[in-house]
């Protein structure tokens, strides 16, 4: 009697293994057939690339080879090709093929930016006029490395200083970034009513090496060492030498509604080192803003940062640009700053070469001075902004501020702001 049971259960196992085979093979299968219906993406055709290189935008894109080729995905290459920053026309479409067993290839049509410029420049500051020049490579080599080297002359300063960065694709293509300035200068300290309150000569040294890693689609990191070098030129005065550990951890995501640009960041970064002296020296800074179109042609802006420093020399602590903001002079300088801005932005002509838009935003900064008093300051302000589609060039920005409490315009300049 047990020889038939153990004959039963046996041949029932048989039939259970044989029914998930079946099940799986079936599941396998419409799946397989979901894929073919919507033509699973097997490879890209590029058309107009004249120095971006087929093989670096293949790296970028090799995440969407397999990918269901619908209109969500076309999407999604279209604004990864976008955020490259390297083209002014971009067209995505499927090719057709005769078999879906074949998957399907994606068609991209693309017209580059102006990446290479040699850029001269002048101004007439503080008394005396100034002058200099730029060569700005933002896609050398054909892999969108970017190469800068450039100099500013005046009457009793001037600066060297360039640049080389390789961009991180994704985990298994990391890059890396060296630069390095030196400069002649003198370093203007004002109060915060704009009086100056010392001026120092020194001969400064800046250069820094790091790695930079993109963990996913909107995540990245990067990993450095700097040294910073103060050579007064007044021998009472000791040289500072700072050698820091520079971690930055950013968070990104960005679309485009054919005018505007709508991006969402939050980043930490730090400084973390000691002086020669043994002196230890620190830098915190949380960075966050909102890029948000409205409508298609108005933008909201709001930006927030915060930047603490400790045991930081005055001569290298941060100034108002180092939390996005325009209302104090630009020479004061602290070591702990609370920025916040609140605004909008609007595109009022676009051409195909160009788009000027006009905005207005409110500000706040709360600083500390220094009698270690903790002062706080607020007024509106507003500009123009110049964005090139055909160069990859920033944006340009320009605006006039009024600081409420202390009954004084500021002008401010700004490059960088995303298209």
């Amino acid at each position: 009697m047990l020889k038939p049971l153990l004959k039963a259960c046996r041949w029932s196992m048989k039939k259970m293994m044989i029914m998930v085979f079946a099940i799986v093979l079936f599941s396998e299968m419409v799946f397989a057939a979901r894929n073919l219906r919507q033509g699973a993406i097997s490879g890209f055709e590029f058309e107009g690339l004249k120095r971006t290189k087929e093989t670096y935008l293949l790296k970028v894109l090799q995440k969407y080879i397999g990918a269901s080729c619908d209109d969500e995905t076309i999407a999604a290459i279209e604004n990864e090709l976008r955020e490259q920053g390297l083209f002014s026309s971009i067209t995505v479409q499927e090719i057709p093929s005769e078999s879906n067993a074949d998957g399907a290839t994606v068609k991209i049509v693309l017209k580059e930016k102006i990446s290479f410029l040699v850029l001269p420049f002048g101004a007439f500051s503080n008394g005396g006029l100034m002058g200099g020049a730029a060569m700005l490579d933002q896609n050398a080599f054909g892999e969108k490395d970017t190469f800068l080297l450039g100099g500013m002359i005046a009457k009793d300063s001037y600066t060297v200083l360039s640049s080389f960065r390789k961009p991180s694709v994704d985990m298994t293509h990391p890059g890396f970034s060296i630069s390095g300035t030196y400069s002649k200068q003198k370093t203007e300290i004002d109060t915060l009513e704009g009086d100056e309150l010392s001026k120092l000569e020194q001969h400064e040294v800046y250069a820094e090496a790091s790695l930079t890693e993109k963990f996913s689609t909107h995540f990245s990191g990067s990993v450095g060492i700097n040294y910073t070098g103060n050579y007064f030129v007044d021998k009472n005065l000791d040289n500072i030498h700072i050698i820091a550990f520079h971690p930055t951890l950013k968070y990104e995501v960005s679309d485009w509604n054919g005018v505007f640009t709508s991006e969402k960041t939050f980043e930490v970064s730090g400084n973390i080192g000691c002086t020669t002296d043994g002196d230890f020296v620190t830098t915190q800074k949380i960075h966050a803003s909102i890029q948000q179109p409205v409508i298609s042609r108005l933008r909201l802006l709001i930006e927030a940062c915060l930047s603490n420093q400790y045991n930081m020399p005055i001569i290298d602590q941060q100034t108002r640009s180092s939390v996005s903001n325009n209302l104090l002079p630009s020479n004061f300088h602290s070591p702990k700053m609370l920025s916040s801005n609140f605004g909008l932005e609007l595109a009022t002509v676009q051409t195909k070469f160009a788009m000027l838009s006009v905005f207005g935003v409110y500000q706040v900064i709360i600083v500390k001075d220094y009698d270690e008093t903790t002062d706080m300051s607020y007024g509106p302000g507003a500009g123009i902004r110049l964005y090139l589609s055909t160069i990859n060039l920033p944006a340009v920005g320009m605006g006039l501020y009024y600081n409420i409490p202390h009954e004084a315009f500021e002008f401010g300049v700004s490059m960088g702001v995303s298209f």
